[in-house]
């Protein structure tokens, strides 16, 4: 591809795939689709930020909330935090960059899965 803002279409019949022109329109699209945005929640590599979604008693009590999570593509995890001296599990999704990842995060999760009070910190 030499020229910029074409595609290679590949031919249903197997033959040899040919050039076409993008519309800038579509290739903001495109670009929208795999380029994560600031802001939006996203994990990272290295992130020190977790949100904490909901805490239980037993972590089988979680079960359900982390298999729905899942679906949705979220990262969940089960961890053991003691509160009170007591034994207490906690799911979370981490590895968020910053502050305002991690808030942007909690907010639409809060509202996706409908959930109480949801918190975030780092590791």
């Amino acid at each position: 591809m030499e020229q910029s803002q074409t595609v290679y279409q590949a031919l249903a019949s197997g033959g040899a795939p040919q050039v076409a022109h993008v519309e800038p329109a579509q290739l903001a699209k495109w670009a929208a689709e795999t380029e994560i945005a600031a802001g939006s929640g996203a994990a990272r590599k290295g992130g020190k930020w977790r949100v904490y979604l909901q805490q239980s008693r037993s972590g089988d009590e979680l079960a359900e909330l982390s298999s729905r999570l899942a679906e949705a593509g979220y990262p969940a995890r089960i961890a053991r935090l003691p509160a009170e001296g007591k034994p207490a599990y906690w799911i979370y999704i981490g590895s968020l960059p910053d502050r305002s990842e991690a808030r942007a995060l909690a907010d639409t999760l809060r509202t996706q899965f409908k959930l109480g009070t949801v918190s975030i910190s780092t590791e």
